[in-house]
């Protein structure tokens, strides 16, 4: 083998792991006036046509992957941070990998819940790496969002 026991995570093929799945479709613009200061803008956030495709490809190879899978689907910025922690919750010591999917808008940092107020990157990557249950385990966050305002061009 080219890898040594400690570059390498065991896999259980009966408890391969837990993925949870965000995806946010819809946006309106955040009531709160205390909150309203992290909008965007004043608008709501477009809708993201389409992204139900992407959700439904991400479940399915997931799936066939052997992971238990978990979908919220247009979550205001307060409920992603409280469905992490219910799913974590959820994973077990037997369970061997945990994979977050976030879909949404997003810009450098940052992705937003329905509500289009900002949920930071980084919070969502330390309440992974606090997590007791976790440690040890491999985590694997994807985020499907802009992260930057340059537009790519074909």
């Amino acid at each position: 083998s080219i890898y040594t026991d400690d570059e390498v995570y065991p896999i259980d093929s009966q408890n391969v792991g837990l993925c949870l799945i965000i995806n946010q479709e819809n946006f309106y613009p955040c009531e709160d006036p205390k909150i309203k200061g992290f909008m965007r803008s004043p608008k709501p956030l477009k809708e993201r046509t389409g992204t139900h495709f992407d959700r439904d490809k991400l479940h399915l190879t997931f799936k066939k992957l052997g992971f238990k899978i978990k979908v919220f689907n247009d979550r205001k910025h307060s409920e992603i941070m409280d469905d992490i922690n219910h799913t974590l919750s959820q994973f077990s010591k037997k369970d061997c990998c945990f994979v977050l999917c976030i879909l949404s808008h997003g810009e450098n940092g940052v992705v937003y819940g329905s509500d289009s107020v900002r949920v930071e990157v980084d919070d969502v990557i330390n309440l992974l790496y606090e997590s007791k249950i976790l440690l040890g385990k491999p985590k694997v966050l994807i985020i499907q969002s802009c992260q930057g305002s340059i537009l790519q061009t074909a």
